[in-house]
């Protein structure tokens, strides 16, 4: 699998203190959760795979992770109105009804904890040949 892409998880600039509690979550539970403001997880790694949005993809069928930017347009008259979804897609080896490659798109909204930035580089240090990026654009 190939992901086009000018970012990868070694152009972050990482916080140790972050990277220290990811790094300790892993070691002492075996699993990293990524939460709301108000501690509501939405999206957990742990030994077995990945779980976000009520879906789960094994390590064994997950081929590469990137992040990415959604965008929808929705036409008013004489407006034009442009929403930005950022997303952590997990791209599998697994192939769906439609014979296309399944997926798992949860959004990632900035009042996630830990930002991509930062939980990137740890999925990285856990599954070091797992094809990572982030293709996502700005406003």
């Amino acid at each position: 699998m190939e992901f086009w892409s000018t970012l990868d998880t070694t152009d972050y600039q990482l916080d140790p203190g972050a990277q220290a509690e990811l790094d300790r979550q892993w070691a002492e539970n075996g699993r990293i959760a990524v939460t709301t403001g108000r501690g509501k997880e939405k999206i957990v790694i742990d030994t077995d795979g990945i779980t976000a949005a009520g879906d789960f993809a094994p390590w064994s069928a997950i081929a590469g992770l990137t992040a990415v930017t959604d965008v929808q347009s929705t036409m008013s008259p004489g407006m034009t109105f442009t929403d930005r979804a950022h997303r952590l897609v997990v791209v599998t080896n697994e192939v769906d009804r439609k014979g296309q490659r399944r997926t798992l798109r949860p959004e990632y909204s900035a009042g996630l904890r830990p930002p991509l930035e930062q939980l990137l580089p740890a999925i990285r240090r856990i599954a070091p040949d797992l094809p990572i990026n982030d293709q996502r654009t700005g406003g």
